[in-house]
């Protein structure tokens, strides 16, 4: 087995450089955020509103993830 962790490494590093670009990261993190707002959103509490949405925001803005639009509002 250890002798095939090299392989396995050197083989896979290139497929997970080339799905982790900053594109991909920045669209499919959008769509979790999204996810999480939606949630959010649809809470019957308000708290999690003000306590929470604030901070999806806080982390857009760190990992420079952009609150792109949906596919739906722009076809």
């Amino acid at each position: 087995m250890e002798s095939i962790l090299p392989l396995l490494s050197s083989a896979l590093i290139p497929i997970i450089q080339s799905i982790l670009t900053k594109e991909n990261v920045q669209l499919y993190g959008d769509r979790l955020f999204d996810l999480a707002e939606d949630v959010i959103k649809d809470s019957r509490t308000k708290w999690d509103d003000a306590a929470l949405l604030p901070i999806i925001i806080q982390f857009r803005q760190t990992l420079d993830i952009p609150d792109l639009p949906d596919v739906a509002e722009t076809v």
